[in-house]
């Protein structure tokens, strides 16, 4: 395993898991599928049988509407077509609702309950649409009107409710059916519960053991980790003279940050070598520099590109010194052999050079006029003797 990386691990905990589980799921859904198509077959017939009921009692009411609407004296011909087309409805219903109880565990007696229910509502819808038929022959006066609505709240009220009553005892069936359904698949259920329960407290601990081994295996690659990067840091603080490369000898993520850590702290360590030369290089020579000798340079290279550019400049200065002072030297040398022709060159040179260069031609001007005058003096002293 600790040739493993962490994903592979992880991965091969989830396939085994996964793997459990299908096998377990398997055994479980062929045991409850049966029971389950059971259910859900029943539970379709139940509820669309419940649907059609509602749709019946709707066009039923919507009828009465209908009739409701005729005997107030409205829209006589739409309303009768209304009838018409919202008793071919329930009659559609009705069938759906026969077929619906087919199959069901008490088939017989849901048949024979529908077949009243269908008898009623029809006796109902068809007395009242015989009623507004007989309305289109005569003339539809309030006082007719009147007196067929008497006749149809008389004739229509008792079928109406013999309906309603079917309709409740359907649904009373449809309730008892489903609740039986329902009990045959809790009971299905209880008995994998404990079947449930056993996996899952395997399934627990296998993951809690996985776990302890997966979170120390990690605890101990990051420890490893953090030890040689402490190291690294005391070596970058100065606190150790040599650098303790990181454990990258496993080959999960931590081994493969570990050999990237690995490469740069070499590179860093190389890095710090060849600055330290360069630095030692610089105080020895600026050493030299201090009591006098500008013929050093600093001939140390690094990668530091700050400190190649500190190097180029302090050995720029050098020259630029050692130019200026062998410069000085040359015209004061010339001096001491009596010949005050040349002057320093002052051109980009300023502060204390300038100022030591502008010393050395001050004098050479000076030394000049002095000779001037003494010569413009002796030849004086040489006019008066002749004279004299």
């Amino acid at each position: 395993m600790k040739n493993l990386t962490i994903k592979r691990k992880l991965q091969m905990f989830v396939l085994v898991v996964f793997m459990g589980f299908a096998l377990a799921t398997v055994v479980k859904i062929l045991k409850v599928q049966e029971v389950s198509n059971e259910f859900k077959v029943y539970s379709e017939k139940i509820s669309k049988g419940k649907i059609a009921i509602l749709a019946i009692q709707a066009d039923m009411n919507y009828i009465s509407r209908c009739t409701r609407d005729i005997m107030l004296g409205n829209a006589y011909e739409k309303n009768i077509k209304k009838i018409k087309s919202r008793i071919n409805s329930i009659e559609e219903n009705y069938k759906i609702l026969g077929q619906l109880s087919i199959g069901l565990p008490n088939e017989s007696a849901e048949l024979e309950l529908v077949a009243k229910a269908k008898k009623a509502t029809m006796s109902f819808v068809n007395d009242g649409l015989n009623k507004m038929i007989s309305l289109g022959n005569t003339e539809r006066t309030p006082e007719i009107l009147s007196d067929m609505y008497q006749a149809y709240k008389r004739d229509a009220t008792p079928l109406a409710q013999k309906s309603r009553k079917y309709f409740g005892q359907i649904k009373k069936n449809k309730d008892n059916s489903f609740i039986g359904s329902t009990k045959s698949l809790q009971e299905n259920m209880k008995s994998l519960e404990n079947v449930i329960i056993w996996e899952s407290l395997l399934l627990l601990v296998f993951i809690m053991i996985f776990i302890l081994y997966l979170s120390k295996n990690i605890i101990n690659s990051i420890n490893n980790f953090q030890f040689g990067l402490l190291n690294f840091f005391k070596y970058l603080n100065r606190e150790q003279n040599n650098v303790t490369l990181l454990d990258d000898g496993s080959q999960d993520e931590f081994g493969t940050m570990a050999k990237v850590v690995n490469e740069n702290i070499t590179k860093i360590e190389t890095g710090i070598e060849e600055d330290r030369k360069v630095i030692n290089d610089t105080i020895k020579v600026l050493s030299e520099f201090e009591q006098g000798n500008l013929s050093q340079r600093i001939n140390a290279k690094t990668s530091n590109l700050a400190l190649q550019e500190l190097t180029s400049l302090l050995n720029k200065m050098g020259d630029n010194l050692e130019s200026n002072i062998d410069k000085t030297l040359d015209v004061l040398e010339q001096y001491s052999n009596h010949n005050y022709m040349n002057k320093v060159d002052t051109k980009g040179i300023k502060e204390h050079l300038l100022k030591l260069a502008n010393g050395v031609n001050i004098l050479g001007d000076a030394i000049t006029t002095m000779l001037v005058e003494n010569t413009q003096n002796g030849l004086t002293l040489e006019n008066s003797s002749d004279i004299l």
